[in-house]
């Protein structure tokens, strides 16, 4: 007789109430059988002593401080027979363990006869009361494609919340995403918080932002608006603050980086966690500030509003208090002329630009008022003279002076604490590298000059007596032409 749908129910509550209730042992990972692989007869028994050994290979996944091993752990085998791979591949299992929070994950992906994946693609986390699915998609000859979802890999949770777009369960779901051929985000991408409401919507078309973009606030409410289109105006980034796309696929090594970038577009708002409008913004179709600029307190009373035109005016950036944090001249979509920013009233820097770039002289001080750091730009390239200040604790002061020659240490460096009478003198080429150098400690003695030309000819020295010596020669000493160079302490030629 077949079980009933009332009794095939109760058995899934009670098998999921006993994993909420299991607290197992994350055990080390441990190799086994990885599984049928297409290799000839002949070579089975070599094949399989290979797969008995855990070996460890390069961090998979994205997960840079994992430890991820080309292995089948136990608890794993299950993953086997819930992926459906096409012909040609085969199912293949990782295990992958956090040293930081411990819990180990279950991999399991199609893969070709080359190890290229192509197929399904899931993990599952194991090893603590928290067991559920953490990530599921598909990838296509090497790259991601299709619909990627994320989930919080808790099944301990609540009942289900609403069902997302794509199958994606509110209540558990973290992220949703689709990949083109090309293994670049394309479509609607969603976050969801660990309370399963939803955090960020946003579109892309082949890896850039084109389309909606939507933030919100913890409780739902809306915190930023607006849409980006393709095209590149580097300045934009100065006015509106937006993360980096975090993928949910692994990256895979190859895939093509973005060929277009994108600019805000039309207006954009943003409001307070209380709902109230905090900021509108006006962009043209070429992501250039274009319009009305408009800033309100928290109460609703609007703060100040600036006209741009073509990208060409004054803006003005307010906090919520009516307190101004930076000043930026634009002129056709570029920063043009002063930009200055405060902080709590007092001016923080004064940068020079000129067609979008760092020119002139930049200047930057503390919370007290005080010069840290006074150097020059030319065409966005540090080039003159520069100076650096740091103020210690104990009220003594470091202070650096030098110059630049595009982008390069040059010429005399000097390095001070007037205090203690330390000094520290170093000289550098054009090409930014240090020949020479003198110091004088905290009780006045000075310390041995040194130069690279001086260095170079000990090396020499050193390495004419290792020759005369029946010895060999380190390339970094000099040597002659035809001396037996030293290879892994070893002499050689």
């Amino acid at each position: 007789m077949r079980p009933s749908v009332l009794t095939l129910s109760l058995v899934g509550i009670w098998l999921a109430l006993s994993a909420c209730a299991a607290s197992p042992t994350a055990p080390r990972a441990t190799a086994v059988d990885p599984g049928p692989r297409l290799v000839p007869r002949a070579d089975a028994t070599k094949a399989a002593r290979a797969a008995s050994a855990v070996k460890a290979v390069k961090p998979a996944d994205g997960h840079a401080d994992t430890h991820w091993f080309d292995a089948e752990d136990p608890r794993c085998r299950s993953m086997r027979h819930a992926l459906r791979c096409v012909a040609g591949t085969v199912v293949r299992i990782g295990v992958m363990e956090n040293p930081m929070t411990g819990p180990t994950a279950c991999l399991a992906w199609c893969a070709t006869g080359a190890g290229q994946r192509h197929g399904e693609y899931r993990q599952t986390l194991i090893g603590t009361t928290r067991a559920g699915e953490l990530l599921r998609g598909r990838y296509r000859r090497g790259r991601p494609a299709g619909t990627w979802t994320t989930w919080t890999g808790d099944t301990c949770r609540a009942a289900p919340g609403p069902r997302r777009p794509g199958g994606c369960d509110s209540s558990r779901c973290l992220s949703e995403e689709s990949y083109d051929t090309q293994g670049l985000l394309d479509g609607t991408r969603q976050v969801w918080s660990p309370a399963g409401r939803l955090v960020l919507r946003e579109d892309f078309q082949h890896g850039v932002r084109a389309g909606c973009y939507e933030s919100f606030h913890p409780d739902g409410k809306p915190r930023l608006q607006g849409r980006f289109a393709p095209g590149s105006a580097p300045e934009w980034g100065t006015l509106i603050k937006v993360p980096l796309a975090e993928r949910a696929a692994p990256p895979v090594e190859g895939s093509p980086p973005p060929a277009r970038q994108s600019v805000p577009v039309g207006v954009w708002r943003e409001w307070y966690a209380s709902g109230r409008l905090a900021i509108e913004r006006s962009f043209d179709a070429a992501g250039r500030p274009d319009g009305a600029f408009c800033f309100y307190r928290p109460d609703g009373t609007r703060i100040a509003c600036h006209d741009l035109r073509g990208g060409t005016g004054t803006l003005i950036e307010y906090d919520e208090a009516g307190g101004r944090m930076e000043r930026l001249p634009f002129v056709r979509g570029e920063l043009e002329g002063i930009r200055v920013e405060w902080i709590e009233g007092r001016v923080a820097r004064r940068q020079g630009y000129r067609r979008g770039q760092p020119h002139g002289v930049n200047a930057e001080r503390d919370e007290q008022g005080r010069l840290t750091v006074r150097e020059s730009y030319r065409d966005g390239v540090l080039h003159g003279a520069c100076l650096e200040q740091s103020f210690n604790s104990d009220g003594s002061r470091e202070i650096t002076t030098g110059r630049y020659c595009w982008g390069n240490k040059c010429g005399r460096w000097t390095r001070t604490i007037p205090s203690s009478g330390f000094v520290e003198v170093e000289v550098f080429d054009a090409r930014g590298t240090a020949i020479a150098g003198w110091s004088r400690d905290r009780e006045g003695v000075l310390q041995e000059p040194w130069s690279a030309a001086a260095e170079r000819r000990k090396d020499h020295q050193k390495c004419l007596r290792a020759l005369a010596e029946g010895g060999c020669c380190d390339p970094e000493q000099h040597p002659p032409r035809g001396a037996r160079m030293c290879i892994n302490g070893d002499p050689g030629r």
